[in-house]
């Protein structure tokens, strides 16, 4: 049997990856910083860097979301069917 199976469009890929984590990250980031102050966090972490409480919930943010789309991403790396992943085997 040589059915080919049509992957699906990056931009949907990326949106089943990237949504999902970034509505993750934002969930992570309230409970964080509902418990912890950003400038206390400074203070323990990096003393000599310069950051405002801002900076500190968009690099706390970024950084959860990097965590949930790598999660999300693998997760997608294991659900992928076994015709397309033998597909991509005979492409190249």
């Amino acid at each position: 049997m040589t059915d080919r199976v049509k992957p699906r469009p990056l931009g949907q890929r990326l949106a089943a990856i990237l949504w999902p984590s970034f509505l993750w990250a934002g969930i992570a980031t309230m409970v964080l910083f509902a418990l912890v102050d950003p400038v206390d966090l400074h203070a323990i972490s990096f003393p000599q860097w310069q950051l405002s409480r801002t900076a500190g919930y968009s690099i706390g943010f970024f950084m959860f979301w990097l965590v949930t789309a790598a999660s999300s991403g693998g997760t997608w790396l294991l659900l992928r069917r076994r015709a397309v992943i033998n597909q991509i085997g005979t492409d190249g």
